[in-house]
């Protein structure tokens, strides 16, 4: 899986191949999520940081995909990426 994005009420599973389209909250679907692998960079985003191509400023790029890093969450994520 390369990252997980809320989509109202629906949570977008986007892997390599297909996006699975569950009906579920965001917080039961990082609840399932490893919290050693998932990174939580966004409200609206969690990242698998063994897929992540890289990260610059504030935006980090998975799979050919750009996604932002909120302000409230970029100290932690970092931290956990041992980055700062």
């Amino acid at each position: 899986m390369l990252f997980i994005e809320a989509n109202g009420n629906y949570i977008r599973f986007v892997l390599p191949q297909q996006v699975i389209l569950p009906v579920m909250t965001f917080q039961a679907a990082s609840a399932l999520l490893s919290p050693q692998l998932f990174l939580r960079m966004h409200r609206s985003f969690m990242v698998n940081r063994s897929r992540i191509d890289r990260i610059e400023g504030n935006r980090v790029f998975v799979g050919g995909r750009e996604i932002p890093i909120g302000s409230n969450f970029r100290e932690a994520f970092l931290h956990a990426l041992r980055l700062n």
